[in-house]
């Protein structure tokens, strides 16, 4: 119905780095939307927008890429992530951050061979 495709969409957008189905997600957004002190619903959505940040560094490379740049200037990784980025934010996209990183890897090959070779690259220094 419309009132769980939008707690979907919130869960998509809010949530995107959190594991778990988006029902389950949205479930927890409407949960929270459900608390009936309105100052204590605002502080528990912050919380959770500041878990799903902490959440997004986790796919993330840190430090300097040895790989060279890519077309936006980036490292191959740094623009299959992008695009990971971009599936995961796609309407209609039921999955976790990983799922898109995976689907991204699929979608562009090439890009994730030399994201692979990069990652190689760095451990080998």
């Amino acid at each position: 119905d419309r009132e769980q495709a939008a707690f979907e969409k919130r869960a998509v957008e809010e949530t995107a780095h959190f594991t778990g189905e988006v029902s389950d997600r949205a479930a927890l957004i409407k949960a929270v939307d459900g608390i009936e002190d309105a100052e204590v619903s605002k502080r528990v959505h912050e919380m959770l927008k500041a878990a799903d940040s902490a959440c997004s560094n986790l796919f993330k490379r840190n430090g300097s890429s040895k790989g060279g740049p890519t077309e936006s200037g980036g490292s191959a990784n740094e623009e299959l992530q992008s695009k990971a980025d971009d599936i995961a934010k796609a309407e209609g996209f039921k999955g976790t951050a990983a799922d898109a990183y995976a689907k991204a890897c699929d979608v562009h090959p090439e890009l994730a061979k030399r994201a692979l070779n990069e990652g190689n690259k760095t451990a080998a220094a």
